[in-house]
């Protein structure tokens, strides 16, 4: 979804196409889809430890794979180190050694590459998801005070994209905000006898 705002209205392109709304009622109805997403200390307590689990289990994840990805490379350098010894003992020759041994080096570096990209996964799982909490809860105050260019950001960072039926806006949120406001929703229905399970908001990080 694109915002674009003028003087007197916000135009919103996407499904509603060329379609005009009153900038008074485009920031109405965008500071009540932001209120949706606040939370209060104790589910941000709550999100915080099931964030941490997640972190948990995707480090778990990617361990796993990052040992099956250097068993691999172990094993694609056993083949250069035996196929040297071939071609020293005559049964290859050095142009098949060369080649061979250039295909599996190759393979060898997107062993490490991929190992890499796993370890900068880990490190930044836990960050990612705070500021991503942390940017939903807080979006509604960023909105009333920010420029109309830090508006349009701000929305198309959380906004997948809008639909326009007269007057009145429906907002598909991206993900993880989408699953978010639909934990909050259901946590504040159950609020008097229990507290929404908010396991599924973890389906979204990165993984």
């Amino acid at each position: 979804m694109v915002v674009r705002p003028t003087r007197y209205a916000d135009r919103c392109i996407g499904a509603c196409g060329r379609a005009y709304v009153r900038e008074e009622v485009f920031d109405a109805q965008v500071e009540v889809l932001l209120n949706s997403l606040r939370f209060d200390a104790e589910v941000a307590a709550w999100l915080t430890s099931a964030l941490k689990e997640s972190c948990a289990e995707e480090k778990r994840l990617r361990d796993e794979r990052s040992a099956r990805l250097r068993q691999e490379h172990d094993r694609l350098q056993a083949r250069i180190e035996q196929a040297y010894l071939d071609k020293l003992d005559g049964r290859i020759d050095a142009v098949l050694f060369d080649r061979m041994a250039g295909e599996w080096r190759a393979a060898q570096e997107r062993c490490r590459l991929q190992i890499a990209d796993f370890l900068s996964a880990n490190a930044a799982y836990y960050d990612d998801g705070l500021r991503l909490l942390e940017l939903a809860r807080s979006a509604a105050d960023l909105w009333k005070r920010q420029t109309r260019a830090e508006k349009r950001k701000l929305l198309g960072f959380l906004v997948a994209n809008c639909t326009l039926a007269g007057d009145q806006l429906t907002f598909e949120l991206r993900q993880p905000f989408d699953l978010l406001r639909e934990k909050l929703q259901m946590s504040e229905r159950l609020a008097a006898e229990n507290r929404a399970d908010f396991r599924d908001f973890e389906k979204w990080l990165p993984g």
